[in-house]
Parts: C-alpha cells; structure tokens; sequence
C-alpha cells in the first residue's frame, strides 16, 4: 500500500474525530515522514472527506464495512475508495487492504453507476451536497506581483501557457484569462486549472491568492493620500503582505508570533523579491509599542487576525465539523484577540486607515467586532469600503455596518469580511450613522466584562444597564 494512503488515512481520522482543521494538523506535525508527498496527502484528505458519506454508503453492505469497523483501517479505505473511484480511478501500490477493495471493485463501481442513473447525473460532483459543490466552480485567481512582472506580460504568459494541468477538456471561452474588474492587478482563471507547479508561480511571478483575501489591502490602499508605511498585524503566510509591497508602499513591517509561521513568511517574502521593502518582525503585535521611533511615520494598518475561517469554500467540510464542536465562549475567545488587535493598532499615533478582515462568516467576529471598536473609539469612523461591491455588510447588527463588505461563495470567492476604519480629524466627530445604537443592541461578553458605558455628556455610568436588566429577568433587545 502507498504510504499516502497511510498518512492521508490517519489524517482523516484526526479530522473526524478531534474536529480540527487540515492545514493546522499538516502545519503542526513534527514527525511528517519523507515517505509519502505532502501535496498529494493534503489533496487526497480535502477530497476523500468531500465524498466521506457517499463511499460510507458504498460499502456499508460489502465485505469491506467489516474491514472499516477497525480504527487503523477504516479512514484508510476510504480514501483508497476515494481514489479507485472519484480520483486516479486505481489504487497504487499494492498490500492486503488493496486487495480486498479491487476484489470489491466491481460491485462499488456498479453502485456509483446506480446512483447517478437515479439521480438523472453524469458527473461524480453532482453526487456532492450542493454547498460542497460551490468550492468545485468557484474561479481561481492569481495576483500579479509586479515587483517582477508588469501585467501585460504576465497576460501574455499566461495565454501561452501549454502546460496547464486541467481535469477536463475545455473550450477556448471556458480556457481564458481575464483581468478582474475590481483589482487590476488579478487576474481571473478557469476553475479546473491547477498551476501550483507553473514555473510563474514556484519564482513568484505569480501569487495563487482568491479575490477575497486580496480586497483587505486594496480597500486599504485606495487613499485620497498616498500611503507610504504600513503594518502587516497577522503577516504569514505572507500573500496580503507582498501585495503591500507591490502596491506602491515605502515600507512594510510585518509582524508574526508563530515561529513556524514566521519561516514561512520569510520564504514567501523573498520568494516575491520584496526584501527591500518587508521587515519580518517575529513577535505578536500586542507587544509593539506605538511611540517606538521604527514606527513613527507608520500611516495604514493590515489587521487580518486568526479567526473560525468559516467562510473558506475550499475547507467547507472541516469547517463543517469544526462549527459542531465550536461554542460561543470559542468564537468571544477569538472575538476578544481580534478586538485587541485593532484596539493596539489605534494607538499608533501617524496612523490614518487600518483594515480588519476575516475569512469568517460568523457575525461574532464580524460586525459584531466592529462595533464593539466604533463604541470604544470615538477617535474613528468606518468607511465605506468598495462603494459598488454588491455584498454589504448587516445593518441589522448596527446602523452603519453596510458600510463593510462580504464576499461568498455564490460571488465566486469564499467568505470574507473586510471594514475599513479611518481617523476622525480631532475638529471632527463621526457621522451619526456610522456609530453605533449600542443602547439598542445586546452587548457581547466583551461590551459586559470590560467595556464601560459612558453617556452622552461623556460620563462613565457606574454600572451596565444590561447587566442590571438580566439580573431581573428582563429581555435585552
């Protein structure tokens, strides 16, 4: 049996079994064996738990439901019935349990057959529930980093690619590259190419990055005035970070705590030949100190912190099993980060504009979080990011929050959240629908546990009325 059948397996069962994400299960391996190719591994997982249900029902009345009721054996199989019939459409290598399912093959094959004639489909995908089927059409983007590569060539060079790897035949329409109509410098490809291995990409000519993660710096950097010193807050993997660099920015201080993380980022940035303008900062932001001379001429802040990642298309499914064992004091506990992450990047005297985005749909860590900052931060007012962008953000949370933007699968990107916070001239106070009606809305536990409330005169009331009125079993609305 291929040893990638062995890692992917026991990849799967962490999956199902603790409910964590893929990419921090691969991340965090210390023991990863040079035995089997990490790549394929973490392709093989995303789509064998796409298909978990359906190969579950395949074989729940084959010899090899007997063979799955062992722990060792159980995700093993089926991602080597992923394979034989959804993927490769055979299993490499060779060994006992390899042989039970080729032994089994006709009948599963027979089955998949069956269920599609019922269902009047053809394509495996369809076999898929439709929110899964969203992460197969969504279009992929690559962003151009002009620190190398001027746009027109890259168009160029991509139109003449021959050596795309595509899992379908494709007409010239379905095989073009377009530019994106709000970021320039994206570009739009068809969903079935697969250019992780394209010699544009591996030199960093090329950055694989969605639409969605690339609207944080280019709200940031659409300025009446020009930015010129920037923080990236929550810098790795480092594609938000390189797109400052190639977006006309002076300088570029990004900061990450994670040591693994961190080596990443410096690989990503030279890769990207952007040295001369990004200062990797090992440290988590919270410690930097705002009157530091380093960043004193600091203008614009990138606040794209850790957060559920509920909004990933691609990692619907593990979002999935994440969300059934993600609790509310999980999302406040991330809320509460993102909070202080933005609260500390207020404090920097010089600065004028600072993102926050998450990958996340939730509204805990969305327009809840934002509000929380505009009721602490009268120095500041949110923006209206991307005036045309069709996807707002929800009024009903505050008056004002269609002021942010979300993008969603049903878009053609993932799920995203972006607001754009500027500062409040000191002879000025923020328009009145861009503040909050806190007294109107439930406070989260952030608002209760360490916000004070202040009146209009400015006056801190000594205790939270909220609080007082839950006391007394009354209904906060």
């Amino acid at each position: 049996m291929s040893g990638n059948y062995q890692a992917a397996g026991k990849l799967l069962r962490e999956m199902m079994n603790r409910r964590v994400g893929l990419k921090t299960l691969m991340f965090n391996s210390d023991k990863r064996s040079v035995l089997f190719n990490n790549r394929l591994v973490f392709a093989l997982v995303c789509q064998a738990i796409k298909y978990h249900d359906i190969i579950a029902r395949l074989i729940a009345d084959t010899p090899l439901y007997g063979l799955a009721r062992e722990p060792s054996g159980k995700y093993t199989i089926i991602v080597m019935v992923y394979d034989l019939l959804f993927g490769k459409g055979c299993i490499i290598g060779g060994g006992s349990l390899r042989r039970s399912i080729m032994e089994n093959s006709a009948v599963l094959k027979e089955k998949v057959l069956a269920e599609k004639t019922k269902l009047h489909i053809t394509e495996n995908e369809h076999l898929l529930p439709g929110h899964y089927r969203h992460s197969q059409t969504l279009l992929k983007y690559a962003r151009v980093n002009t620190l190398k590569m001027n746009l027109d060539d890259a168009i160029s060079s991509m139109a003449a690619l021959k050596d795309v790897k595509s899992s379908k035949q494709c007409s010239v329409e379905q095989c073009s590259v377009d530019i994106d109509s709000d970021i320039p410098s994206l570009l739009r490809l068809p969903s079935h190419y697969d250019l992780h291995d394209n010699e544009l990409v591996t030199n960093g000519s090329i950055i694989l990055q969605d639409k969605a993660s690339c609207m944080p710096v280019h709200v940031l950097l659409d300025s009446p005035q020009q930015i010129h010193h920037v923080i990236d807050a929550c810098a790795a993997p480092g594609n938000k970070t390189t797109q400052l660099a190639a977006g006309l920015v002076d300088k570029v201080h990004a900061f990450e705590r994670d040591s693994k993380r961190f080596k990443l980022l410096c690989s990503r940035v030279e890769r990207a030949g952007a040295g001369h303008i990004i200062t990797p900062v090992h440290a988590d932001f919270r410690t930097s100190s705002p009157t530091d001379p380093v960043y004193e001429d600091v203008d614009a802040i990138v606040v794209d912190p850790s957060c559920s990642g509920s909004g990933l298309a691609q990692h619907r499914i593990e979002a999935s099993l994440q969300l059934a064992s993600t609790t509310k004091s999980d999302l406040y506990r991330l809320q509460r980060q993102q909070v202080e992450l933005i609260m500390h990047a207020m404090k920097f005297p010089g600065v004028r504009r600072i993102t926050y985005s998450t990958c996340s749909v939730n509204r805990e860590e969305n327009e809840d979080v934002v509000r929380i900052i505009l009721r602490r931060s009268p120095g500041w007012k949110l923006d209206n990011a991307m005036p045309s962008w069709p996807c707002r953000g929800w009024s009903s949370v505050f008056p004002g929050a269609e002021h942010c933007i979300r993008s969603s699968p049903e878009m053609g990107t993932h799920g995203f959240f972006v607001a754009l916070f500027v500062r409040v001239p000191v002879d000025q106070t923020a328009p009145a629908d861009l503040l909050p009606m806190s007294t109107k809305l439930s406070p989260s536990p952030i608002d209760e546990k360490r916000a004070p409330i202040r009146s209009q005169s400015g006056s801190r009331i000594k205790a939270n009325q909220s609080i007082q009125n839950r006391r007394r079993g009354k209904r906060c609305l």
